[in-house]
């Protein structure tokens, strides 16, 4: 009896307690995905290209005050885009009756493979004219917590807004109408 207690604590030894191991050690990229998606507030598997959104919203600050170019597709979106001189391209999504969505573009992103339909499965460009006219004009914009702009933007025959923008995600979080102008 007491070799039968000792076969058995020896297959725990060997074969259990590797295994349990092996299996705590693979699950830490998935706490560590984890932890970071909430320390940001971006969904669960999204940090890093969340992180890289703020970083190219920061390292891009004074060119994402351009006006964007844009187009109408067939969808009726708007899909406009500021390219920078650093080659980092802002795209901006607009879709009737919904708030705008933002995506940088940064030129070393076409050095490693990223799959784009995930990323921009909804946007999709049309060969119809070339249209400004719902691209509207940026006041000003102003960095007002870390990971959010606060963007005054005034729209020909409709006004003006202010539209916070979350820089990991790129999504209008709150948009507030009538503003003022002016810009301090």
């Amino acid at each position: 009896m007491a070799t039968e207690q000792t076969s058995t604590k020896w297959h725990l030894r060997s074969l259990i307690y590797p295994l349990i191991f092996t299996a705590l050690a693979c699950s830490i990229p998935t706490f560590w995905e984890f932890y970071h998606s909430k320390k940001i507030g971006a969904p669960f598997g999204t940090s890093q290209m969340a992180i890289e959104q703020n970083e190219l919203w920061e390292r891009n600050y004074e060119c994402s005050k351009g006006n964007f170019f844009s187009i109408k597709n067939s969808s009726d979106m708007h899909v406009g885009a500021i390219v920078c001189a650093s080659g980092d391209v802002l795209l901006k999504i607009e879709r009737t009756k919904s708030p705008a969505m933002f995506r940088w573009v940064g030129l070393k992103t076409f050095s490693q493979p990223i799959a784009f339909n995930e990323i921009f499965h909804f946007a999709y460009a049309d060969t119809g004219p070339a249209c400004n006219d719902n691209a509207g004009k940026l006041l000003c914009q102003n960095r007002v917590a870390p990971g959010e702009l606060l963007r005054r933007v005034s729209v020909p025959g409709k006004g003006c807004h202010d539209e916070t923008v979350d820089t990991y995600t790129g999504a209008v979080v709150k948009r507030r109408v009538p503003c003022d102008l002016t810009c301090n």
